[in-house]
């Protein structure tokens, strides 16, 4: 995902090139937005590969979009549900049923502190306990 600031690059390269003239601020500009353009293709193709991943099964990657939809979440973006429940959990609670420890733990974190859900006490003493499990 991208978490730069576009505007802001932008405003302090103008402000940076503007003595130098129109000319010089399109040639300063230019690769800056090559650099956005493959940034954005590349964590596009990086998400639908880890997508396909964790809709194949892999708890790992399982873990990884939950991590994704947590950020996008507390970054204050609206997601659908997924199977009728925040995507975040979703993804978190199918690796954690395949026993990923760092997914137990932050479904326990989820429902604790009601991230991208509403506190559960229940649910968090649940994936505590699982947490704490030895494998």
């Amino acid at each position: 995902m991208l978490f730069v600031d576009v505007d802001v690059v932008l405003v302090a390269v103008v402000a940076l090139a503007v003595p130098l003239g129109p000319a010089r601020i399109r040639l300063l500009l230019k690769p800056l937005v090559r650099r956005i353009r493959l940034s954005i293709h590349d964590d596009e193709k990086a998400f639908q590969e880890t997508m396909n991943l964790a809709k194949n099964g892999s708890p790992e990657h399982q873990l990884k979009l939950g991590n994704y939809y947590r950020m996008g979440y507390q970054l204050g973006f609206d997601m659908p549900f997924t199977d009728g429940m925040p995507p975040g959990i979703y993804w978190y609670q199918r690796a954690a049923e395949q026993g990923n420890k760092k997914a137990q733990y932050h479904l326990m974190k989820c429902y604790a502190l009601g991230i991208g859900t509403d506190i559960d006490d229940e649910r968090a003493a649940y994936w505590r306990s699982k947490y704490k499990e030895k494998e």
